[in-house]
């Protein structure tokens, strides 16, 4: 229908991998893809699988700075651990929106879950969120999909990573807030005990003053 003379499909291998295919149709003449020029297509499909291999890499690493870069401002919004590992699992799930992901946190004996978590047949990705020298939960990761290493490193490492740092910073706040609240409680104390303190010394003076003189006999 179309009055094709000639067609190419030819494979665009990278690492042995296939990449995309080239697809060429010439209407004019029958042999149009001689050896001769099929190796000129060789050396640019060569060409062209590094170049777009490079270009998916760099699509990879920005939507993986891009998604670091939004869970950090979001993180910095919540208040309670709960919200944090709440806000955490959401933003791995929105990340590898694949129907087979699960997550699961567990912190502190808080846990949190959502999708599917240890199916058969699922890829299983676990990462420990340890800080204050203890291991305080896990991260867990199941996808129908291996990750790649850079996945890896976003998603997995580098989560749980600002996980860690985000909780460990709320623990120091409420520790720093529970300390700065005795350090009160004791001023107050000390206030109180001051005020009490001169009017209890007027009191045991004047009282050693009458005792003194019923002692004496003085009137």
């Amino acid at each position: 229908e179309r009055g094709i003379r000639s067609v190419l499909c030819l494979p665009i291998l990278h690492q042995g991998e296939l990449s995309a295919l080239l697809y060429l149709e010439n209407n004019l003449i029958r042999g149009a893809f001689t050896a001769e020029r099929l190796q000129i297509l060789h050396l640019l499909a060569s060409q062209f699988a590094v170049a777009l291999s490079n270009a998916l890499q760099y699509d990879e690493q920005l939507q993986q700075f891009q998604y670091l870069y939004r869970l950090r401002l979001s993180l910095g919004q919540m208040q309670s651990a709960q919200e944090l590992i709440e806000r955490v699992g959401l933003a791995v799930m929105e990340a590898l929106m694949m129907p087979t992901t699960g997550v699961r946190i567990e912190c502190d004996g808080r846990v949190w879950t959502q999708g599917a978590v240890e199916r058969d047949g699922q890829f299983v990705y676990v990462r420990p969120l340890h800080w204050g020298g203890r291991e305080r939960g896990q991260l867990l990761v199941c996808c129908g999909v291996q990750l790649s290493s850079l996945q890896e490193s976003t998603l997995l490492d580098e989560t749980a990573g600002q996980l860690v740092q985000a909780l460990e910073a709320r623990e120091l706040e409420a520790q720093l807030l529970q300390s700065a609240r005795l350090v009160s409680m004791g001023e107050l104390a000390a206030n109180v005990a001051h005020e009490l303190n001169q009017p209890l010394a007027a009191i045991s003076t004047t009282a050693g003053d009458v005792q003194m003189r019923m002692v004496e006999g003085v009137p």
